[in-house]
């Protein structure tokens, strides 16, 4: 249903016929997941932001438009000059006009597993499994939570450490850079008041 030309317009297709059968008897509509806890992004992403997915964040306020600013959209149109994917596989369910741009830009992958997308990522980040090697909450496919406790120890941090971890160094990084920038400012204006 998502794989075709008419992705976004099928989806909105199956919930206006699941509104229409409503009317009649209780009807309900699901998306079936293949992904451990897919579904909790989908809820933390809506508490956040007020919407499930193709969230574009770049204009300061969040702004939904399926069909326009879902990952698959993006990379199909060449919009993207890098990608970071945490626990999931777009290498076993974009479609492959994606696939082929992802293979043309900087990847980074979390994952606790080895998959598709490891194959072509630049960075792979092993990370903690939720619900065994660390503690969280998982969403059911019927959007039920689930508290989860830690059941074994492990050495992998769990994906939020991580993030935490890359977001410090990408600061730095950006410190840094502008701190170069004033330096080569004032040494500029230095050279123009020595001329």
């Amino acid at each position: 249903m998502t794989q075709t030309g008419g992705r976004h317009n099928n989806i909105v297709n199956a919930i206006q016929t699941t509104r229409a059968a409503h009317t009649h008897t209780k009807f309900s509509i699901m998306p079936m997941r293949g992904h451990y806890n897919v579904n909790g992004f989908n809820q933390v992403c809506t508490w956040e932001t007020g919407y499930p997915f193709a969230v574009d964040l770049s204009r300061g306020y969040a702004w939904y438009n399926p069909g326009e600013t879902s990952s698959t959209d993006l990379l199909v149109r060449r919009e993207c000059d890098a990608a970071l994917f945490i626990a999931t596989d777009p290498g076993a369910h974009f479609p492959g006009e994606s696939i082929r741009h992802l293979s043309k830009i900087p990847v980074i992958q979390v994952d606790p597993y080895a998959n598709l997308t490891t194959e072509f990522a630049d960075i792979f980040i092993l990370s903690a499994i939720s619900g065994i090697e660390a503690e969280g909450c998982v969403y059911r496919m019927d959007n039920i939570p689930l508290r989860l406790r830690k059941l074994v120890e492990t050495e992998y941090m769990v994906d939020g450490e991580i993030m935490k971890g890359i977001l410090e160094e990408v600061r730095a990084l950006r410190e840094k850079r502008e701190e170069i920038r004033s330096m080569e400012e004032m040494m500029g204006d230095g050279r123009k008041n020595s001329l």
